[in-house]
């Protein structure tokens, strides 16, 4: 199957884009007739090369990701997470050894420690101390 033109592609989706103006027209074949390279001195361009009517395939797909690919749970390493609650990683390292802090995940025996955002939300959560206010 080949490879349709651009002025193809335009006809049968009408794209609204940067490329579209006029006076970015002449950039983008430029662009596309030096396959995106930019002419250094060691090269010089003497001679005009080819130019370009049609896009390589793997640029004409342009699909949104799967909303499976979005984390709504991130994980931290240990710096992320104590930078996240506001102390040293030696402190967090510290806490685990005595079983207190956030619960964290632990890959294997001595492996990576990391710890999900929604664990450092709650853990942050219930150390906040609510001072009692005087009532007027």
């Amino acid at each position: 199957m080949p490879t349709p033109t651009i002025e193809e592609l335009r006809k049968k989706t009408p794209v609204k884009s940067v490329a579209d103006k006029p006076e970015n027209q002449a950039l983008l074949r430029n662009l596309l007739a030096t396959k995106g390279k930019v002419p250094t001195d060691s090269h010089p361009s003497s001679a005009s090369p080819a130019k370009r009517t049609e896009l390589p395939g793997r640029y004409l797909t342009l699909e949104q990701p799967p909303i499976s690919a979005f984390d709504d749970n991130p994980v931290f390493n240990e710096i992320g997470a104590a930078l996240f609650l506001g102390v040293s990683d030696e402190t967090l390292k510290k806490w685990r050894q005595r079983k207190m802090g956030p619960d964290y995940i632990q890959y294997g025996p001595g492996g990576p420690v990391r710890y999900t955002i929604k664990a450092l939300l709650e853990f942050r959560a219930a150390y906040t101390v609510k001072p009692a206010r005087k009532k007027k």
